[in-house]
């Protein structure tokens, strides 16, 4: 009957969001050393694979070449080199395209800039918009929602280093803003 059909769907969608939430938890909740740039990114494209979808990833050589000054220098002195992840969910007659950014510091230590220790504790937190972007688009995808997704992360740590920007550095960003 449809009432049947109705709570079938309602279940299956609420199984959905409860592991994405649970999956985007657990990642905010790793430690700096469980996630970093690059385990973002292996992260992305496992799920991406999983939910069948686009994912291509982006170093810091990319990063460098195609004018992300102020992205690159943020993550050039940690020894986990910064990665843009773009992920495309894509079904096939999409009613709308909607584009989700996320912040994904994995960890902030502020630099030359260095943060009071009592700040440094919740830096892990840091990444908890690029762990939502990943939930929302795999929990978009899982649901098979009729919607085109772009999801961009800029995954980056940011340490402390022989080549951490200085805080009288001018840094150019990809749109020339400095």
């Amino acid at each position: 009957s449809g009432d049947e059909k109705l709570l079938k769907t309602a279940i299956r969608v609420g199984s959905i969001r409860a592991n994405a939430i649970n999956f985007t938890r657990d990642i905010v909740n790793s430690m700096p050393d469980e996630v970093y740039p690059e385990v973002m990114a292996n992260i992305a494209k496992q799920i991406a694979k999983e939910n069948d979808y686009e994912c291509n990833i982006y170093d810091e050589k990319y990063l460098k070449k195609e004018g992300y000054g102020a992205f690159y220098s943020v993550g050039k002195a940690s020894i986990h080199k910064p990665r843009l992840i773009h992920l495309t969910y894509k079904p096939k007659k999409p009613k709308r395209k909607v584009v989700l950014i996320g912040k994904g510091l994995t960890y902030d230590s502020g630099g030359l800039s260095l943060k009071p220790a009592t700040s440094m504790v919740t830096m892990k937190m840091d990444k908890a918009g690029a762990c939502a972007v990943l939930g929302i688009i795999k929990a978009a995808s899982e649901m098979k929602l009729d919607i085109e997704i772009h999801a961009f992360i800029g995954a980056v740590e940011n340490m402390i280093g022989g080549d951490a920007y200085k805080p009288d550095d001018v840094l150019v960003s990809r749109n020339g803003k400095t």
